[in-house]
C-alpha cells in the first residue's frame, strides 16, 4: 500500500546525519534523467559558497550504504564542488515508497518534464501491480476502453490499486494519464529525446510528429529548437509542407486479431468471468447478444433473397 503521507511530506520525518559521499548510491528509479548544465553549474557555485543547505533524503540498503531518494541535483553539485560529506535524512522506505517520494518531491518542485513524469508513473504502477513495465501501457488502455467500467473481479482489484497510486501522487487521474500522457511514448525517438532533454514542449513535439517523413520531422525539430519557434510557427511550417509530396515508405505491418479470433476470445472471457452473477452486467450482455443475433439474421435474409 502506498503511504499517503509521502504525498505531502518529503523531508521532515527521519533521522538526520552527516555521511560521506562514498556511502551514497544513486537509484536507477530516479524520475529525473535530464539535468540542465547551466543550472547545475549555478548550483555547484552556490554549494561551494554556502554548502548543502537542505538535507538529501536517503534510505538504508546495506551496512553503511544508502540509496539516494531525493536530492540528486544537490548530490551532483556536492561532487562537483569537491565536498566529501553531505547532510542527509534517513528514512526506512521500500523501493515503491522511495519512488513515490522521489516522484512527489520532483513534482512539487516542478522539476520533471512530461516524459520523465510519465515514465516514472509507469514504473510506480509496475512496482505497485508487480507487473513488467512494458505491460503497463496496454493494461491502462484496456481498462480505459472497458465499456461502462464492465470489468471482472481481478480487474476491479487492479483498478483500485491504480486509483490508489494516482490519488497518492495527486497530479492527475489515471484516465487522463491514459488518454493524454501515454500517447507521447509513441512519438518517434528523436522527438522523444528532445522532450526528455527539455529542448521542446510536448505540444510542439506532437505537432511535428504529424509530418510523416522522418527527415522532415528532424529538420523542423532542429529549426524549432534553434529558432525557438512558437506552436503557431510550427503549425504554419507543417501546413506549407503539406502541399509538397513526401517520400513514400512501406508501412510497418500492424497485428490485428481476425474477427473470428475476437469472437472466440469473447466467448472464452464470458465463460470465465462472473458477469452472469451481476444482474445489470448480465442484462447488458444479453442485449448486445440479441443485437448481434438480429444483425446476423438480417444478413442471412438478404443472402436468401439474393439467391432467388
Amino acid at each position: 500500500m502506498l503511504d499517503p503521507s509521502l504525498s505531502t511530506d518529503t523531508s521532515i520525518e527521519g533521522d538526520r546525519y552527516v555521511i560521506a559521499l562514498g556511502q551514497l548510491l544513486t537509484s536507477e528509479d530516479q524520475p529525473r534523467k535530464h539535468f540542465n548544465p547551466q543550472k547545475m553549474q549555478e548550483l555547484t557555485e552556490s554549494v561551494k559558497t554556502h554548502g548543502i543547505l537542505e538535507p538529501l533524503i536517503v534510505r538504508p540498503i546495506d551496512d553503511n550504504l544508502y540509496e539516494l531518494v531525493a536530492g540528486e541535483r544537490r548530490y551532483r553539485a556536492a561532487q562537483a564542488a569537491g565536498l566529501h560529506e553531505v547532510p542527509v535524512v534517513v528514512r526506512a522506505l521500500t523501493r515503491e515508497e522511495a519512488l513515490q517520494l522521489a516522484l512527489v518531491e520532483n513534482l512539487q518542485r516542478e522539476d520533471l518534464n512530461v516524459v520523465e513524469e510519465t515514465e516514472s508513473l509507469i514504473m510506480l504502477l509496475s512496482l505497485r501491480l508487480n507487473q513488467p513495465v512494458k505491460d503497463i501501457p496496454s493494461l491502462l488502455h484496456r481498462l480505459a476502453k472497458s465499456s461502462d467500467n464492465v470489468v471482472g473481479t481481478a480487474d476491479e482489484y487492479v483498478l483500485e490499486q491504480i486509483q490508489d497510486v494516482f490519488q497518492a501522487i495527486g497530479t492527475l487521474s489515471w484516465t487522463s494519464f491514459a488518454t493524454h500522457r501515454l500517447p507521447l511514448l509513441n512519438l518517434p525517438p528523436h522527438l522523444l529525446e528532445a522532450l526528455r532533454s527539455g529542448q521542446i514542449a510536448y505540444t510542439k513535439a506532437r505537432a511535428i510528429a504529424k509530418l510523416k517523413e522522418t527527415k522532415r520531422q528532424q529538420n523542423l525539430l532542429k529549426d524549432a529548437i534553434k529558432g525557438d519557434l512558437s506552436l503557431r510557427d510550427i503549425q504554419s511550417r507543417i501546413e506549407s509542407l503539406a502541399d509538397v509530396p513526401q517520400e513514400t515508405s512501406v508501412p510497418e505491418p500492424v497485428y490485428a486479431p481476425s474477427l473470428d479470433q475476437r469472437c472466440a476470445d469473447l466467448s472464452r472471457q464470458l465463460r470465465r468471468k462472473k458477469t452472469w452473477n451481476n444482474d445489470s452486467k448480465r442484462k447488458r450482455v444479453e442485449k448486445l447478444i440479441a443485437e448481434l443475433e438480429a444483425i446476423l439474421m438480417n444478413d442471412d435474409d438478404i443472402k436468401s433473397e439474393s439467391s432467388l
